[in-house]
């Protein structure tokens, strides 16, 4: 990020990101003095299954500098279990954000290490990671042995994520996530899976899904209810079914307002805006002109301007295409090939951008309410079908989206720390992409899985202690070159964490 998006987010750099841990050198949980109780659960071999968060990904990267500080790998710590990870070589694959100053408001984007073997630091373990959460992975994807020959090299090409490939490696070792949580022998599981079948829809403001296309063109929606209920279902029967497993948790997915990605920017371009003169942006499947306007006042019609928008938002008002050019740029085609189409719907860049009908703020950086609506929906009912699904099995849910909402309304304090929220850099809680928590808000999720298992399963883990789990960096040395956050990076970071196909998934 340059320091132009100082006009738009320096209020959000308040004295609350000291107060919630920004350095670099904080030591890391301790283990407590003996082993604990862990009741009727049994964590002799503990294997999590799920996507992102689980894997531990941060900041757009999956790196080993915060593997360890995943929810997983904190609970292993606390109850002194074994967890083999898939550990990514710093800075990590996917291009790590770095905060380099407050004032002004620095942001820059490490390179990423290449997304090749030799990349993860533990690939020549030989069974399967305890740790087989997936970057991007949605539902379909846990049980899923399509594309798992050439050690899921074709799983990857096809998913446009190279997470397959260098987490599940080995056909040998199991053809599925579900196979290579099955071939350890696991006693006990956490399963959180969902969110990216949602999130897709929603980070890509609304452009891209997961669908598989019963109602709908496929990869343009969130994923069908009734197949999410279908498929997350055969997920806990088949998890169920392992013979040496004694118990199982899992997690509902967070509402997209308590997530600092999509409420960000809004609020700030708000602050900017003239009297009388609104933001037009273009609202679903919209590539021209655009009536639509707002003044992101807060009223329930106002759309979400998504944090991929945070380069162009400082350019307001200017005449001028950057957004087209950054889009062929991506692309790798001249920007005529862009724009050419596009002008003879009417968009005309020479107009001051966002302000005026023909040069709109585009719809790929906006969520607007119907989508919202949309996201909204599937959101409610992906978390009624795990809670029912769980409850019929006796398996006990974790309210992810009620902590988050915590967040969201400042409610979580600690004397050492302060107070954490759902604030962009602020708050403590997230990490620096706005979508994935911080190390601190891994540690967070940790203890409302222990909570969970110590109800359920009548046993006395002990917290992980959030104040000794490091906060976010700040200003950290790079040892290769940096970058300027873009579009290209954030159009890659969507694909890679939507878990969208390149040329479509089988279902």
């Amino acid at each position: 990020m340059t320091t132009k998006l100082n006009n738009l987010l320096l209020a959000t750099a308040l004295c609350l990101i000291v107060s919630s841990g920004c350095t670099e050198d904080e030591t890391t949980v301790t283990q407590p003095p003996g082993p604990p109780n862990t009741g009727s659960a049994d964590f002799t071999r503990y294997v999590a299954v799920g996507n992102s968060v689980t894997a531990g990904y941060q900041s757009y990267a999956l790196s080993q500098r915060d593997q360890p500080q995943s929810f997983t790998n904190l609970l292993a710590g606390q109850v002194q279990t074994g967890f083999e990870l898939p550990l990514i070589k710093d800075p990590g694959i996917g291009g790590r954000i770095r905060l380099l100053s407050l004032s002004p408001l620095t942001l820059v984007q490490e390179q990423s290490v290449a997304p090749i073997a030799s990349s993860n630091l533990n690939i020549a373990l030989a069974r399967p990671y305890n740790n087989l959460g997936i970057a991007g992975a949605i539902l379909y994807d846990i049980m899923d042995t399509t594309d798992a020959s050439a050690n899921f090299v074709n799983k990857s090409a096809a998913r446009g994520n190279p997470f397959f490939a260098l987490v599940l490696r080995n056909s040998a070792l199991g053809r599925s996530i579900f196979q290579q949580a099955r071939n350890l022998a696991p006693t006990f599981i956490t399963c959180w899976i969902g969110n990216n079948d949602v999130l897709g829809y929603a980070t890509s403001g609304g452009l891209s899904g997961s669908n598989a296309g019963l109602f709908a063109p496929p990869r343009t929606l969130p994923t069908e209810a009734v197949l999410f209920g279908v498929w997350y279902s055969q997920l806990l029967d088949s998890l169920q079914s392992i013979p040496s497993v004694t118990g199982i948790v899992t997690a509902n997915i967070p509402n997209i307002p308590s997530l600092p990605f999509f409420t960000t920017l809004g609020p700030q371009i708000h602050a900017k805006l003239l009297p009388g003169i609104p933001l037009r942006y273009q609202r679903n499947g919209n590539k021209g002109p655009a009536s639509d306007t707002t003044t992101l006042a807060g009223s329930p019609a106002d759309p979400y301007i998504l944090l991929t928008g945070y380069a162009y938002a400082p350019l307001l008002g200017r005449p001028g295409g950057k957004w087209y050019r950054d889009l062929a740029a991506s692309r790798g085609v001249p920007v005529d090939s862009v724009m050419a189409p596009l002008m003879a719907l009417g968009i005309d860049t020479t107009k001051p951008f966002g302000f005026h009908p023909q040069n709109p703020w585009p719809d790929a950086l906006t969520l607007d309410d119907g989508e919202r609506a949309i996201a909204d929906n599937a959101i409610t009912s992906f978390n009624a079908t795990i809670g029912g699904a769980a409850s019929a099995r006796g398996i006990p849910v974790v309210d992810v989206a009620a902590l988050f909402n915590q967040a969201l309304a400042k409610q979580i304090y600690y004397p050492e720390l302060g107070t954490f929220s759902s604030d962009f850099i602020t708050g403590g809680t997230f990490s620096y992409d706005g979508i994935h928590p911080s190390s601190r808000g891994q540690a967070m999720i940790a203890n409302e899985f222990i909570k969970i298992i110590n109800s359920q399963f009548s046993a006395q883990i002990p917290f992980v202690s959030v104040p000794a789990v490091p906060g976010m960096p700040i200003g950290k040395t790079s040892l290769q070159a940096d970058r300027p956050v873009s579009y290209d990076r954030w159009k890659n970071f969507l694909e890679v964490m939507g878990g969208l196909p390149a040329s479509g998934h089988s279902n």
